[in-house]
C-alpha cells in the first residue's frame, strides 16, 4: 500500500517516505517477491480503472525507478509464516534478514500484532528481530526527521 500511495500521491506520507529514500536519507531494502507484489497490485483492473495511466509500460517505469533507489536483495528465507496473509511474509522475513531498524507499513495486522507481540507470529518476530520497530509512515517520517542533523 505504501508503494501504491507513494507513487499515486507524492505529497502524502507514503510519497514523502519514498522521496526520502530516493534522496538517500535512509536505506530502503526490497526483494524480488516484494517487487512482484507491487507489480501485481498495480496491475489490478480496479486500480487501472481508477488510474488510467497505469499500464504495463508505466508500471515497468515505476518498478525501474523503485529499483534505482532501493537496495534489491535476494528473497529472504521463510523465518515466519503467515497462513492468514502470506503476502506479508516477505516484509517480515526481509526485516529479519536485513536486521532492519524499521518496518514501515499501514497494515493493521502488522502494526498491532507484530509490533506488540500479541500473537504467536508477533512473539516469534520479536524474538527474531527485537530491534525492528514496526511503525506507520507518519511515525517513520517523525523518527527520520528527529534523527537527521539540521
Amino acid at each position: 500500500m505504501i508503494f501504491l500511495q507513494g507513487f499515486a500521491r507524492k505529497e502524502g506520507p507514503s510519497g514523502a517516505c519514498l522521496s526520502a529514500a530516493e534522496a538517500g536519507e535512509f536505506r530502503l531494502i526490497i526483494c524480488p517477491s516484494i517487487i512482484q507484489e507491487v507489480a501485481s497490485v498495480l496491475l489490478r483492473p480496479e486500480l487501472q480503472r481508477k488510474f488510467p495511466s497505469l499500464n504495463e509500460l508505466s508500471i515497468a517505469r515505476i518498478l525501474r525507478k523503485l529499483a534505482s533507489f532501493c537496495d534489491v536483495v535476494a528473497d529472504p528465507q521463510p523465518h515466519i509464516r503467515l497462513p492468514r496473509d502470506p503476502k506479508d511474509e516477505p516484509y517480515l522475513n526481509l526485516a529479519i534478514e536485513a536486521n532492519a531498524d524499521y518496518l514501515v507499513t499501514w497494515d493493521r495486522d502488522l502494526l498491532d500484532g507484530v509490533s506488540e507481540a500479541i500473537n504467536d507470529v508477533g512473539e516469534t518476530f520479536r524474538q527474531l528481530a527485537p530491534g525492528v520497530k514496526v511503525i506507520d509512515p507518519l511515525e517513520f517520517l517523525t523518527a527520520l526527521r528527529t534523527r537527521l542533523p539540521e
